[in-house]
């Protein structure tokens, strides 16, 4: 909960709760907190602000405080702060308190941090330093927004206190009403199947953790101009603000272009919510596939504090939409120059767009449908995700039944999905990701929150798989093998030699790749073991 905005009247005193717990040799009103001199006379320090409670974690080892403060128009803001930035030299307290409006006096700046050090009060909050799901007791989960949250407190406040910057604070947030989006930004999505796909994905990542699996998404991927950005606006003004990110810092959409560490800040903003990220292409290729790896891993890297001791990891669970011209596995083949490991397409599912992302402009020109969505993204957001999750607990509060019922709806949305299907297991855990899109579109609909039927759904989601499944390398391993090994020897023609070929004649292969025999008129391409395996490189030989 963070720089929130409270508009208040002249003679309200919005400190009057704390007003006794004022440290001493201070006073307080609507244009200044001042300190009292000697004699007599008050010395301005700063506009008015106060520290309302301390905060805490769950654990008890990472206090905190909110500090409310009056800027320059009078309107009432609080942030949460961790305790220790009282302590650092820097003071960066300062920078955004005066950043967001407070005025400070340049020269008394030690005296504003003396005064916010002195307060001695008895209210209390828990502090959470991520977004996402929270234990609540052992039957109830909250859902931790950076405005808001989600679920029922009890007695105990919680609020939201990163530990650092947080993109997420900019960047989730609301704009319009949720019946805007629905009118200018849903609707216009109907009866295109990958918009469709998008937009439901986005609605999925809360209902990852509930469903006990992993992280993972979807890249899209396509030749320029096709759409694939308008797919990752629309899904990311489920959330936050669905503006081009190329010409607003204050999109949800990101680029792929940042560095190992930032790019774990990201995913540790974005726990349990929806990341978007945009263009592969401008990721430093040395960094991606480890970048990729990371960002599934769910876990940071071990580190040392400034006193060498080790530091707690941060966990945090990745639901990822990305775009691209080129797929993840022709880029990490690319780099790597070998088969991509299934692990990692399993978890970042390639998802081709085809002829184009947009099916149906609905009787207008396509660019001028694309320009038109795209401008509705950055006018209407925000809204559906939170409706999206106060729905769903009310629907099912109880957190035990809540992942049942989830898992009970997966199974259905899965069956549909692998009807006559023979799938192998690497292709049953691809699917399985697309049938928690199922549930969450479905749910979607039946909570009022987007304008697609379960079958409008389940069919847009059909063709998306079956786009996946004609990809060659999503084929069976028996077919990917057969493949292989003719490509394997075409490019070797020239090694393979007669079966009965003298040993004089040998001699002419330098590099054998195997021998050739003809048997009822049909040539045979016999390989060595040591042969098969290289062709076989990446394929199962059982």
């Amino acid at each position: 909960m963070d720089n929130q905005v409270i508009s208040i009247t002249p003679p309200d005193t919005p400190w009057q709760d704390i007003e006794e717990y004022i440290p001493d040799g201070y006073s307080l009103d609507h244009t200044w907190l001042s300190y009292l001199k000697n004699d007599g006379t008050q010395e301005p320090i700063s506009g008015p602000c106060w520290i309302r409670a301390y905060t805490c974690n769950k654990n008890k080892d990472e206090w905190g405080f909110i500090v409310h403060w009056l800027d320059i128009d009078g309107n009432e803001h609080f942030h949460a702060f961790p305790q220790r930035i009282l302590h650092e030299q820097s003071n960066p307290i300062i920078g955004v308190l005066a950043s967001r409006g407070l005025r400070i006096n340049s020269n008394k700046k030690r005296r504003l941090i003396d005064y916010l050090s002195s307060f001695d009060l008895p209210h209390r909050a828990r502090s959470v330093s991520k977004i996402g799901w929270h234990e609540e007791t052992a039957i109830s989960r909250l859902y931790v927004l950076p405005n808001e949250i989600i679920g029922s407190q009890g007695s105990e406040e919680v609020i939201f206190q990163p530990e650092a910057y947080s993109p997420t604070v900019e960047s989730i947030h609301s704009k319009g009403r949720l019946e805007d989006w629905k009118a200018h930004v849903a609707e216009p999505c109907n009866d295109n199947s990958l918009l469709i796909f998008s937009l439901c994905s986005a609605l999925s990542a809360p209902l990852i953790k509930p469903l006990g699996h992993e992280g993972g998404g979807f890249h899209i991927y396509g030749k320029s101009s096709k759409g694939k950005t308008t797919a990752l606006q629309v899904a990311a003004s489920v959330w936050g603000s669905g503006v081009d990110p190329s010409s607003s810092d204050d999109s949800f959409v990101q680029k792929w272009s940042t560095t190992g560490n930032a790019s774990e800040a990201i995913n540790m903003a974005h726990n349990d919510c929806l990341q978007v990220r945009d263009e592969i292409g401008t990721c430093d290729e040395k960094k991606f596939e480890k970048m990729i790896y990371d960002t599934f891993g769910g876990i940071s890297k071990s580190r040392m504090d400034r006193s060498c001791a080790l530091m707690k990891p941060k966990q945090w669970t990745a639901w990822l939409l990305s775009s691209g011209e080129i797929s993840i596995r022709q880029k990490i083949e690319e780099i790597s120059k070998k088969p991509m490991l299934d692990g990692l397409a399993v978890r970042l599912v390639d998802v081709p767009i085809g002829k184009s992302v947009i099916s149906n402009p609905h009787a207008q020109p396509p660019a001028q449908f694309v320009n038109n969505l795209k401008k509705a993204c950055g006018l209407s957001y925000g809204t559906a995700g939170p409706a999206f999750l106060r729905k769903l607990l009310a629907w099912e509060n109880n957190c035990h039944l809540l992942s049942y019922r989830l898992e009970e709806k997966m199974k259905t949305a899965y069956a549909a999905l692998t009807e006559d299907l023979p799938l192998e297991e690497t292709q049953a855990r691809v699917i399985q990701r697309f049938a928690i899109v199922a549930v969450a579109g479905e749910l979607a609909y039946d909570f009022g929150i987007t304008p697609f039927t379960p079958q409008e759904v389940l069919q847009a989601i059909n063709l998306i798989q079956n786009r996946w499944l004609s990809e060659d390398s999503n084929k069976p391993e028996e077919i990917k093998g057969l493949i292989q090994l003719q490509e394997y020897i075409q490019a070797n023609l020239s090694n393979f030699a007669p079966f009965d070929t003298t040993s004089e004649g040998m001699k002419y292969y330098r590099n054998l790749a195997g021998y050739t025999k003809t048997e009822a008129g049909e040539k045979l391409f016999l390989f060595p073991n040591e042969t098969m395996r290289a062709a076989c490189t990446g394929i199962s030989q059982n």
